[in-house]
């Protein structure tokens, strides 16, 4: 007899029901698993394509960041530059381009490439070129034909006045070549260590419509070594002695000669103490029509300190010589100067340690033509 209070004992054929009841839930609950597996893969390829979305969003927001910063520098760029006073070149008015370098300090290389320029615009620019080196060297060929005994050198050391004047009278006549209708250029080739004033009370007749640009190297930083100051850098120096070096077919002055280092420190040592504002741009009544303006005729990007050779060098043979002094030179610093730039020879030459500077001088050039002379006194 079963107590009413005892369960009934399970029956199989309930227990297989209960199983089956039971077994129901499990397929439902992997089924809504398997759902929202799908589910949550669907949302995870939604998000992974909703975050692409707004990478490229991200993307577009930084382009366009940039975008703006660059046009920030431009204008920063075009201030400064409207900042920069200048005076463009007008037709009709002669502009004198007169180059302030020591020997292969990139005259040549800045006169061509005007020259080229100028070939390019005709119809624009009326270029002349008067060099005094190629004047000199066609007089000391004419003298050399009439005097066959005579060499190069020797004539070339008499026809000093001859060129002077001869110089002066090519200028006056580039002059006269004035077209009303065109910028007017005349590219003046020759070295003025002594200020261009003489040159200025010459030839200067008009201040409404002659002016004169004086370029000088953009050096990094002017020598001051044992109290001596000079207007050019190591860099400058070294630079145009390596040029000088590898110089030939010159008609004037090539590296294999044995006066070459004398007449390139010749020319070194005029400018000694030469401030080129001062000579230059002094107070006379020329001054309003001179303007100096820096160019890159040599790489300057790394500045080059003097070191104890550099140092000896400047206090035993640039402080006591004397300018264009042949036999003082040969006598007592040759061999001192061989072997100081044998050693800048060593330090520096085939070693691209030195830029070439060409095609920024070129661009210079353009900016100047394109956009006029910057006024800086």
């Amino acid at each position: 007899m079963e107590d009413k209070f005892t369960k009934p004992k399970k029956r199989k054929n309930d227990e297989i029901e209960e199983k089956k009841e039971e077994s129901k839930p499990e397929k439902l609950i992997k089924k809504e698993i398997k759902l929202s597996e799908k589910k949550d893969t669907k949302y995870l390829m939604e998000e992974k394509a909703e975050t692409k979305e707004e990478k490229k969003e991200e993307k577009k927001e930084e382009k366009k960041d940039e975008i703006k910063e660059e046009e920030k520098k431009e204008e920063k760029k075009d201030e400064i530059k409207s900042e920069i006073k200048r005076m463009k070149l007008e037709e009709g008015k002669t502009y004198f381009f007169i180059c302030y370098a020591l020997v292969c300090g990139g005259k040549s290389t800045f006169f061509n490439q005007i020259k080229d320029l100028g070939k390019e615009n005709p119809d624009k620019y009326n270029i002349q070129f008067v060099s005094s080196d190629e004047i000199r060297a066609e007089l000391s060929h004419q003298m050399q034909k009439k005097n066959p005994e005579k060499t190069f050198k020797e004539c070339f050391d008499k026809v000093g006045k001859d060129t002077a004047k001869k110089f002066d009278q090519e200028i006056s006549k580039a002059i006269k070549t004035k077209d009303n209708k065109k910028i007017n250029i005349i590219l003046v080739d020759k070295n003025y260590p002594q200020g261009i004033d003489k040159f200025l009370k010459f030839f200067c007749k008009d201040l409404s419509s002659q002016y004169f640009i004086v370029f000088i190297p953009n050096i990094s930083s002017p020598i001051n070594i044992d109290h001596k100051n000079f207007p050019f850098s190591l860099n400058y120096l070294f630079q145009c002695y390596l040029r000088l070096k590898n110089r030939h077919g010159h008609e004037v002055l090539n590296g294999e000669e044995p006066e070459a280092k004398f007449v390139y420190l010749s020319f070194f040592k005029l400018f000694q103490n030469f401030d080129f504002y001062k000579k230059i741009c002094g107070d006379t009544h020329y001054s309003k029509n001179v303007f100096l303006q820096k160019i890159d005729f040599t790489d300057e990007s790394k500045v080059l300190e003097a070191d104890d050779e550099t140092k000896n060098f400047f206090k035993n043979v640039i402080g006591p010589m004397k300018a264009f002094d042949k036999d003082i030179f040969f006598k007592n610093y040759e061999e001192e100067v061989n072997k100081y730039f044998k050693g800048v020879e060593e330090k520096y030459e085939g070693k691209d340690f030195f830029e070439d500077t060409r095609e920024k001088i070129k661009k210079e050039i353009r900016d100047i033509l394109d956009n006029g002379i910057i006024l800086e006194k």
